[in-house]
C-alpha cells in the first residue's frame, strides 16, 4: 500500500480515486439501494465496468483499501452498501458463490473482521452488522463480538474499539490474539470520525512487501 499510495501522489489523492471507483457520494445518498444502481448493472458485467462490482471475486478486498489509507469510515459505508445485495431468498447470495467465496465474504463483513491480506494473520476491523456475535474457537474458547446498537440498514461508524476492556487504536487484530478468545467491543455512532479511530498512520498495519523506509503520507 505505501508504494501504491505514493504512485497516486499521497493518501488524499488515493482516497479520491477510491471515491470515484465506489461512487462514494451516491452511496451516502442511498446506502440501501445505490449498489444495484451504481455497481451491479448486470449479473456478469465485470469487464466493461469501471466501478466496483462485488460480484467479481478479485474486487472482494477493495472496500478495506480505505481502511489501509486511514479512512475506515468509508470502508463502513461501502461494506454496508454491498451487504444489501445479499437477501433472505433462494437467490440471496450475490454473484457466483464458488465453493462459498461470496458466503464467506458476507460472514466476515457481518462480523466486523476481514482478512484483507492473505498470509498476514491480520483481520481488519470494521463496523459489525449485528449487536452481538459469538464464535466458538474450540478448546472451550469463545470470541465475543459486541456492537451495541448495531443496525444493518443504517450507516454507522466505529468511534472506538476495546479488547477485553482495553483500548484498541489499531485497525486490526492478528490471529494469534483472536484465537485466545475474549471480547471485542465496538462503539458505533452515526458521525464519521474523520480525525478519530483508525485515521493515524500509527494505527495502520505495516505492509509486508513495502520498500525499505517507505511510509504512507
Amino acid at each position: 500500500m505505501p508504494g501504491l499510495v505514493e504512485a497516486m501522489h499521497g493518501r488524499e489523492q488515493a482516497g479520491k480515486r477510491l471515491d470515484a471507483f465506489f461512487a462514494y457520494d451516491e452511496l451516502l445518498k442511498a446506502p440501501l439501494t445505490a449498489a444495484r444502481k451504481e455497481w451491479v448493472v448486470g449479473p456478469y458485467s465485470y469487464y466493461n465496468q469501471f466501478r466496483y462490482n462485488p460480484n467479481n471475486e478479485p474486487d472482494l478486498h477493495a472496500p478495506w483499501m480505505y481502511t489501509l489509507i486511514g479512512q475506515p469510515w468509508k470502508t463502513a459505508t461501502v461494506v454496508r452498501a454491498a451487504q444489501q445485495l445479499f437477501t433472505n431468498a433462494p437467490n440471496g447470495v450475490t454473484g457466483n458463490d464458488d465453493l462459498g467465496t461470496m458466503s464467506a465474504w458476507y460472514l466476515f463483513s457481518a462480523l466486523g473482521l476481514y482478512p484483507a491480506v492473505p498470509g498476514s494473520g491480520e483481520f481488519l476491523l470494521h463496523t459489525p452488522r449485528f449487536s452481538k456475535a459469538q464464535i466458538a474457537l474450540g478448546n472451550g474458547r469463545t470470541l465475543n463480538l459486541l456492537a451495541p446498537g448495531a443496525d444493518g440498514r443504517a450507516l454507522q461508524y466505529i468511534q472506538s474499539v476495546q479488547v477485553d476492556g482495553k483500548p484498541q487504536p489499531a485497525v486490526w487484530l492478528d490471529w494469534e490474539r483472536l484465537q485466545r478468545g475474549g471480547t471485542v467491543t465496538f462503539e458505533l455512532g452515526a458521525q464519521a470520525p474523520e480525525q478519530g479511530w483508525g485515521t493515524a498512520v500509527s494505527d495502520l498495519p505495516v505492509s509486508f512487501c513495502a520498500a525499505p523506509g517507505s511510509v504512507l503520507k
